[in-house]
């Protein structure tokens, strides 16, 4: 039977079983698995229709002492926002961290952070994240490759196993107080794109960490976490000491099954604009400088730390694509295809 000793942890984690439910459903399993072993409770906010595969997750997560579930009456359009705020209602514990379901359980990470009391030098902590191609994933799944072993091909230019690196993501460690304190996530960012942004910015603001001069309305992802610039240049700042540490989380793969159509794009652009309205105040100015990028500042933070940059050079990869990160010729030749 199992029995709660030290719960010190819960995992919010939205759940929108429209597309891959059976996939999803596996892998909230799994979770909700790696959860209990660890004492960590998960809550999660379900987009509920009363349809099958819906109950169908309410039932096999109910056997999971550790998991509670809110429901949220389903919309046209998913609101990541308010199923993590439902989930957010259930929390029990001082510390939350913010997750997705596609991560690869791991919360060591996260409980030593908590007995280390990250709160006493970190206000909260952003964590790198890695998504796996899909024969990355397949050999993790599968035990052919432990963490480990796939972070150590990473930092050895494995390319095939991997799709890119996410610093900033939205994985962050922090105090219940905070998340409540700030109103939790803006629930006026429907579909997919940037409510997670706001969040982290809000938090930052709540902390008085931002910097004046950040060039946040520049909306230009990049595959290297050293080239970011705009407001992932300053969130992607703050995830130095992980990167440092090489503390990465692991994205598994997942194919996109058309989701990313016009109302996609269309939510996604729309969200862009509340995002740049709600910050406006802070970041008037569109910086662009040589210095726009996080790679000096890097350098320097790792030389400050005795640390050797040449550890680290597969953060300064920014070579675009995938298709060298592609496992079989049939696949390489669909991904050209199409591209």
């Amino acid at each position: 039977m199992y029995e709660k000793n030290n719960e010190v942890l819960t995992c919010i984690v939205p759940i929108d079983l429209r597309r891959r439910p059976k996939d999803i459903i596996s892998r909230a399993f799994n979770l909700s698995m790696a959860a209990m072993k660890d004492d960590v409770n998960i809550s999660f906010g379900l987009n509920y229709s009363n349809d099958r595969y819906e109950n169908l997750f309410i039932k096999k997560m109910s056997t999971f002492p550790n998991v509670v579930i809110e429901l949220v009456k389903s919309k046209k359009e998913v609101n990541l926002s308010s199923l993590r705020n439902a989930a957010f209602t259930n929390v029990s514990t001082d510390d939350i961290v913010l997750l997705d379901v596609d991560i690869y359980p791991d919360f060591s990470l996260f409980i030593k952070e908590i007995k280390n009391r990250y709160y006493e030098n970190n206000n909260f902590i952003i964590y790198p994240c890695l998504y796996l191609s899909k024969f990355g994933s397949k050999s993790l799944t599968n035990n052919k490759l432990s963490i480990s072993d796939l972070l150590g091909r990473y930092f050895l230019f494995y390319r095939v196993y991997f799709l890119h690196l996410a610093s900033p993501s939205s994985i962050t460690l922090m105090k219940r107080s905070a998340y409540k304190e700030i109103g939790g996530f803006n629930e006026h960012y429907i579909g997919h794109g940037y409510e997670d942004f706001d969040f982290l910015i809000r938090l930052c603001k709540f902390y008085s960490i931002l910097p004046e001069d950040t060039d946040s309305f520049i909306d230009k992802p990049s595959r290297s976490p050293l080239f970011a610039i705009g407001y992932r240049r300053f969130l992607g700042r703050l995830c130095f000491s992980k990167l440092l540490n090489k503390e990465i989380l692991l994205h598994m793969y997942h194919d996109k099954h058309q989701c990313e159509n016009d109302s996609y794009h269309e939510h996604k652009m729309n969200n862009f604009s509340l995002f740049k309205s709600e910050h406006y105040v802070f970041f008037k100015n569109e910086v662009s400088g040589v210095n726009d990028t996080l790679i000096s500042e890097f350098i320097n933070y790792v030389s400050e730390n005795n640390c050797s940059i040449h550890d680290y050079s597969i953060y300064f990869e920014n070579k675009p694509g995938h298709v060298d990160r592609l496992d079989t010729f049939k696949r390489r030749l669909r991904f050209l295809l199409n591209g």
